[in-house]
């Protein structure tokens, strides 16, 4: 009898250790690993490591059984010809989450260049999505997958609000992306990038793209400490309170958009119909 005991008592550590060993040594914790709590902050802008700009990003947040907002502004300083005026670009969003922090409904603007813009609303199980540029629209209606964060900007607002995070495993996740206009599959990875250094918890989360995706390092309070944008070769580096950039930051931003060349709104929109045009035909 002690026999089958000892063994029942071995067969089950030996379980355990196969699951320990098969899951990663994943770690569950209750509750999100961190929070979004109204705040605002300012970023500088960097591409291939010049600097190129700044970025204020505000958060609207309340209780956790209710909804929030974010609102991100941008100001790039764009490389333009000899003579060609406008040579900055303003960026705006906002976007509305749920309870449970999925999408509700974003924004997106370019103040600066008329018709510039994108729209992304969720109803009814569907995720309608309008871009507009000058004379040029495009729309698309999809169906939502059944969870997850919807949008690529909307990864971290739809992990505040999950109950348990297994963090070193990949969840794959179904997100839209702008460009393809359509849901594309992406490989989520949460991780603790806490240093000896660090007063509170610091959190790495990498969102995978096959043309390139997005990493956010974030303290348990939900700030967002700084981001990689792989397909641009972008980051946005947090200015700390007391950093002289901080007062730069806040005046250029202050400042009314500029009027961008129409020369340059010509040439984007080429762009962007190229892109469009293309992005449609891999759909058909």
């Amino acid at each position: 009898m002690r026999h089958a005991v000892k063994l029942g008592f071995l067969a089950a550590g030996l379980g355990f250790l196969f699951w320990w060993g098969w899951a990663g040594n994943f770690i569950f914790t209750p509750g999100s690993l961190f929070r979004l709590t109204a705040r605002s902050d300012y970023y500088v802008f960097t591409v291939g490591g010049r600097d190129m700009g700044f970025s204020r990003r505000e958060v609207d947040a309340g209780a956790p059984d209710q909804g929030f907002s974010i609102t991100e502004e941008s100001l790039v300083r764009l490389a333009l010809p000899l003579g060609a005026a406008g040579g900055e670009l303003r960026l705006r969003s906002e976007a509305s989450y749920g309870p449970d922090g999925r999408l509700r409904e974003a924004e997106f603007t370019a103040p600066g260049i008329p018709g510039a813009s994108a729209r992304a609303r969720v109803a009814d199980g569907f995720l309608d999505f309008t871009a507009s540029f000058g004379s040029l629209s495009r729309k698309v209606s999809l169906k939502l997958p059944p969870e997850g964060p919807v949008l690529i900007s909307g990864v971290v607002p739809w992990l505040s609000r999950q109950r348990e995070i297994p963090l070193g495993k990949v969840l794959h996740v179904r997100v839209f992306d702008p460009v393809r206009m359509g849901f594309e599959t992406a490989r989520l990875t949460v991780e603790d990038f806490t240093e000896a250094a660090d007063e509170v918890q610091v959190y790495k989360v990498e969102l995978a793209l096959p043309e390139g995706g997005t990493t956010e390092w974030l303290d348990a309070n939900g700030r967002m400490l700084r981001q990689r944008m792989d397909r641009y070769q972008a980051w946005l580096e947090l200015i700390p309170e007391g950093d002289p950039a901080l007062a730069a930051a806040e005046g250029e931003l202050a400042k009314a958009p500029v009027q961008v060349d129409g020369a340059l709104v010509d040439l984007a929109s080429r762009y962007f119909m190229n892109m469009a045009e293309g992005a449609f035909e891999s759909l058909e």
